[in-house]
């Protein structure tokens, strides 16, 4: 078991969200407190095409940069798809991947992500 350090809870409390990019996994991670007062800990790269997900407390959820797709909190299971077209006349949906969902922990007051 490795862990790897994120931020500290103060930092945290400070801003809405914490970015932050993990050399030892290759990820960008996004570290938030949700309306529970919960702290998340997610990849912050949208699984449609790569964009940088941002925390959107106001609706609780996550939300591309790009093309506006949202995740939601709890298992960041997509809550919209954005991408409903024709083409050629024979219809289809694009199912986007899972976003990485970390383990992590909470220790003296600083975060880790557990690998």
């Amino acid at each position: 078991m490795k862990e790897i350090y994120l931020c500290s809870l103060q930092e945290l409390s400070k801003k809405k969200s914490i970015i932050k990019w993990v050399d030892e996994i290759k990820d960008e991670i996004i570290v938030f407190y949700d309306k529970e007062n919960k702290v998340k800990v997610f990849s912050s790269i949208c699984p449609h095409f790569g964009g940088e997900l941002i925390y959107d407390n106001i609706e609780n959820n996550l939300k591309c940069k790009w093309h506006g797709w949202k995740f939601e909190t709890l298992d960041v299971t997509c809550i919209n798809n954005s991408i409903r077209t024709k083409a050629k006349k024979i219809e289809f949906q694009i199912d986007p991947n899972p976003i990485e969902n970390y383990k992590y922990k909470v220790d003296n007051d600083l975060i880790y992500i557990i690998l």
